[in-house]
């Protein structure tokens, strides 16, 4: 996969918790070390159903999407805490974390929403840059994006998924070129005109892995 002009380097139960011990660095080597977490094994209680997960900051920050009542905790694992629950507009909402902001996808306004890792609060909003619908979301926890987007697209009354790539400053979509045999063109028909794939990046965003749910046998796709 090749991003053009791009210049920026489960469900479960109410009242589960996340046990917390081992705070493992997956940040690449040129990223400036975080503290970690030094205490003993900590248990972090959660007000709602886990939906999702993924991290941001270079691992500092879990974020938990959680169902039921729609909200998303965030988790400081440098301090093993809840810093702060923020409610979501839906349940159908996608997180993902780069190493200085963590992004929404809002199903009902189909805005994109930024977020500040330092203040946790909102500092930018757009309009998606992109036709169809996002089917899974993601971005590279240690990097400065992009934001990598399997999208549904509906033409001539059939669905396809395709890749939109999307840069976290400027809010905009990315040209891209990708070979039409590398295993990055598999990835997005997964499940192609249904659900769609579950994706996740490397921290550093040049690895990325998808798996489904909806069929047999399934596995794990790395690009």
């Amino acid at each position: 996969m090749h991003l053009l002009n791009h210049d920026r380097p489960g469900s479960a139960t109410h009242g589960q918790a996340l046990r917390h011990r081992h705070d493992v660095d997956l940040a690449p080597a040129n990223v400036p070390k975080r503290a970690k977490y030094s205490g003993t094994e900590k248990v972090i209680p959660l007000p709602n159903t886990m939906k999702d997960v993924c991290r941001a900051a270079a691992g500092r920050f879990l974020l938990v999407s959680m169902g039921n009542l729609p909200s998303l905790a965030i988790i400081a694992l440098d301090q093993a805490q809840i810093e702060k629950i923020l409610p979501l507009p839906s349940q159908e909402a996608l997180v993902a974390g780069t190493n200085e902001h963590f992004f929404v996808w809002d199903p009902i306004k189909n805005n994109l929403n930024r977020y500040s890792l330092q203040s946790l609060e909102i500092d930018a909003s757009a309009p998606v840059p992109f036709e169809g619908n996002p089917l899974s979301f993601c971005a590279g926890e240690a990097s400065d994006g992009p934001l990598a987007i399997i999208v549904s697209i509906q033409k001539d009354n059939l669905n396809f998924n395709d890749w939109v790539f999307v840069d976290p400053i400027k809010l905009k979509s990315i040209p891209y070129e990708i070979n039409g045999e590398s295993r990055a063109d598999k990835i997005k028909t997964i499940y192609q005109g249904g659900s769609g794939p579950r994706l996740r990046a490397s921290a550093d965003v040049k690895v990325f892995g998808a798996w489904g749910f909806a069929g047999s046998p399934t596995g794990v796709l790395v690009a």
